[in-house]
Formats: structure tokens, sequence, C-alpha cells
């Protein structure tokens, strides 16, 4: 029996939109390059011809430029930020060659290792947005300048949000991801909701417990009261509960002070410093304002302890006060930086829209899209850069073995990647594992794998990999073929 070897691929039908993908229009796309291929030789792309291509842009090293993707994507340079293999200032124009890299399919193609090492756990990442760029000048390879505090910046467009936050460079020297801290992200569609966030904000009632600055006796008719000190927290520091008639209380008779009354409450006052007493007996009741008063053998004691719970209070107040700050302050960052997408988004849009839209109508929808999320990637220097969540698959394990659907002959992999619907991710598996991969019920799966020598594509539509045989932990894959030429048929047959 012979045995052909493949590369399969397992893929997810859901795939976030592949118009963010680098065979987009742009100034220019061009091939992979000999100069690009030397410094990205540390990947391996399973199909090189169909190795997503870069874009080629001119800008001017000399003033600041802002370059508008046709997927939304804007890269930032600021001006005199290259330098050339000695250290010396660019000046001029140079070449910027860049692609992105935004969903399941371009990761695989790629050849981007998408694994990440962290106290001997390997992680694969779940991407929010991969961008890769150069920069040449005469056919010489450019570097971005160290010592400039400016650096290019890649504001990738993407159409949702998933858990990935933090960035990495791909050191392809030590041939691993190296982490950058986290990455900044903008996501245009919360703008109504920043304004409500701060209106909210803006009403929040600082509810703190003010203690009650201590009186001494003013000559006003006073009572005591025989009550549990602990029901009115914010006289605690009286030892001894007595109240003074306020100056404009007018219902108080000495009489009262001979009733024998049945209840008594304390409530706040409407006025500041103030309590309501309220005295009750069968259906007669009467209130009176009054102030908390001490004696004055009492009164610094109670001053003391006055000052302490005010210092309490005040830092509370204050605390509470900075933190609605802070909160108002990173709404605010968030509403101007989502203004400055906007600006420049409306700046590049027109002009850009006007070229494209009679080429390419697909393209125009995508550059009239306003509600996207943009990953901010800062390129201290050239290569990979990537905008992720290191994760684990969850899911039970199961071993897939597959056959050709017309001949039921197995095959032998060489490479097999998961993809699940509900990840921006791909999932390595293969022999050395005994092609383990985790099975999500319920979860939309379609495998798709290359025979390298013939430009042919296998899979299998989701309904059917549901349906596929499974015996404990082994299922059992069968697989159509199609022949194919470019990877717009691989991109037709997944439906992206």
């Amino acid at each position: 029996m012979k045995k052909e070897i493949f590369a399969v691929i397992l893929f997810a039908l859901y795939l976030i939109s592949c118009q963010n993908n680098d065979q987009a229009e742009s100034t220019q796309e061009v091939e992979n390059t000999q100069t690009v291929a030397e410094q990205t030789r540390f990947f391996n792309p399973p199909i090189p011809k169909f190795n997503p291509r870069f874009s080629e842009y001119s800008v001017n090293t000399e003033r600041d430029t802002t370059i508008l993707h046709p997927s939304g994507t804007m890269i930032d340079f600021p001006a005199n930020v290259l330098v050339d293999k000695n250290g010396n200032l660019v000046k001029g124009e140079v070449k910027i060659k860049f692609r992105e890299l935004t969903n399941p399919l371009n990761f695989i193609l790629s050849g981007i290792p998408m694994e990440y090492d962290s106290a001997g756990v390997e992680y694969t990442f779940e991407s929010m947005g991969m961008a890769e760029m150069y920069a040449y000048q005469n056919g010489e390879p450019v570097f971005i300048n160290s010592e400039s505090e400016k650096k290019p910046v890649v504001h990738i467009a993407m159409d949702k949000r998933n858990s990935a936050k933090n960035q990495y460079y791909l050191d392809t020297a030590q041939g691993k991801w190296v982490y950058e801290g986290q990455a900044q992200i903008t996501d245009l569609s919360k703008e109504k909701d920043l304004e409500k966030e701060w209106k909210k904000l803006s009403n929040v009632k600082i509810n703190v417990q003010e203690p009650i600055e201590p009186k001494k006796e003013s000559g006003r008719p006073s009572f005591f009261i025989t009550i549990d000190p602990a029901s009115v927290p914010e006289l605690k520091q009286y030892d001894k509960l007595s109240f003074e008639i306020t100056e404009n209380e007018k219902k108080y008779k000495p009489e009262y002070a001979k009733t024998l009354w049945d209840n008594v409450t304390i409530d706040k006052g409407g006025r500041a410093g103030t309590y309501n007493v309220t005295f009750s007996k069968g259906e007669q009741q009467i209130t009176f304002e009054t102030y908390p008063l001490l004696p004055e053998e009492d009164l610094k004691k109670a001053m003391e302890n006055y000052k302490k719970e005010k210092q309490i209070a005040d830092r509370k107040r204050d605390s509470i006060k900075n933190l609605i700050a802070q909160q108002k302050e990173m709404i605010e960052l968030e509403r101007k930086r989502i203004e400055e997408y906007n600006r420049k988004l409306e700046e590049n849009r027109k002009a850009y829209y006007a070229r494209v839209k009679a080429r390419n109508d697909s393209i125009a929808r995508v550059m009239e899209k306003k509600e996207r999320v943009y990953v901010a990637l800062n390129f201290s220097q050239f290569g990979v850069w990537n905008c992720d969540n290191p994760m684990l698959a969850s899911g039970n394990t199961i071993h897939a073995l597959f056959k050709d659907e017309k001949n039921k002959e197995p095959f032998v992999p060489q490479e097999i990647y998961a993809v699940y619907k509900n990840y921006n991710a791909r999932f390595p598996i293969g022999s050395y594992n005994n092609f383990a991969m985790k099975y999500l019920p319920g979860t939309e799966t379609m495998i798709i794998g290359f025979d390298l020598n013939k430009d042919k594509v296998y899979y299998i539509s989701p309904e059917a990999f549901e349906q596929s045989d499974k015996v404990k932990d082994q299922m059992i894959v069968l697989l159509k073929s199609k022949n194919i030429n470019d990877v717009k048929d691989i991109k037709k047959l997944l439906g992206v």
C-alpha cells in the first residue's frame, strides 16, 4: 500500500474576517523577497506559494507619516526614526514592507510559530492581531533607532475583541517570543458607553459617615436619654448622651420632661450636626431638633476622639474622590484615543475610499466600518509583533485517525493544527503525541489538509466532522479532496 505524506490542518468553520489579511489591496503587493526571507528564515510556511504576501509602501523619513492599510489598519511612522547599519540617520524615501496576520488561516500559512513557554509549560497564543514589518533603502535594510523616544506604531484593525492583551516580539535569534508589556487596545464601539460611564461617575454621591463635633453647654434646654450609644455610630465618642434643643426648635416645653415616655428614637436631622429626637407614648408623639451635648469635663476627651474620627473620614472621602478622578482620567484618555483614531481614519478614508471603490467594493465597505477594535503594537525593532493571550485548550482529549473518503486509506500527516470556533488560534498536534487533540462537542470544526506535492486540499464539513465515528478516545475522520491553485480557493472552501 502506497503511503503519501500530507500536512493536515484542523480548522474551525468560524474565522475572523479575512478582509483583514494580507491579500487585500494596498499601494503595492509584493512577493516575499529574499531579503525578507533571510530575516524570517526561522519561519516554516507549510506551502511557500501560499505564504501571505507583504504590502509595500513608500515613506519619507523626514516627516511624520500615517499609512492606511486596506483593512483599516494604520501605521504611524514618526520622522527621523530610522538609521542604517552604521547608526547614521536615514534621510529620504524608504520602502516599507508590511503584512498583518489576523486569523488562523494567516497564522498557519505564514509558518510563524504560535507557541509560548512559561515556567516549562507550553502555551498556544490566542491572537488579537499580529504584524510583520521591515524597511529598506536602495535595497539595504534600515533599522529603528533604539535611542529615539518615538517609535513606529502599528494600529491593527480587528472586528471584535478577545481576551488577548499582552504584547510579544518574536526573537528569531533565540527562537522564542519575548514578552514586551501590555498592548494598548481601543474599542471604537465603546464611545457611547464611555460617555455613560463618565456621567455615572460625575453623579456619584460620596457617603462617608461624618463624626459629630462635640458641643459644650450653651444654656438652652437640654435632656439626657438612656439609650445604647452603638445605635448611633457617629456618636460613639460620647460617654453620655445628652441633647440640647437647637435655636430653631420652638415646640419644646419643660413639662415634656415630666412625661414617662414609652419609646425614644434618634435620627439625623435636616441640618448638619443636628439630630431629631422623637419621644412617643401611645398615640402621642413629638420630635425635637437637637445638638449632641457634652458637659465641660468630658469635652476635651470627646474632642480628641472627634479629631481622630474626622481624619479617618477625610481619608476615606479623599480616597473615593481620587479613585473617581482616576477612573474619569482613564475614560478621558480612552475617549481621546477614540477621537484620534476617528480623526486619522476620516482624514485618510475619503481619498482612499474614492480610489478603492471603483476597483473593490468589499474593501470599500471595510473602510466604512466605524465600530472596530484597534490594537496598538509599538515596534521598537522591525520583525514580528503580536498581541496575544497564552492559553491551554480545554475539552476532552481524543486521538484523530485521518482517512481519505474515497479509498478509506489512512494518512500519515506531517503537521496538524486544531482551530476552534471560539478561539483566534491554532493548536498543533502530531505524531509526537499520537495525534491527540481537544474535542469540543457542539463547536463547529472543519478539517483541512494539504497535499504538499499535488496542490490538493483535503477537507471535511463541520456537520460531517461532528458526525465522525468516535470509539472511546479515538475519532475516525474521512476527508474529501479538491485541487487548488490559489489561496482564494482555500478561503472560498472555508467560506471566508
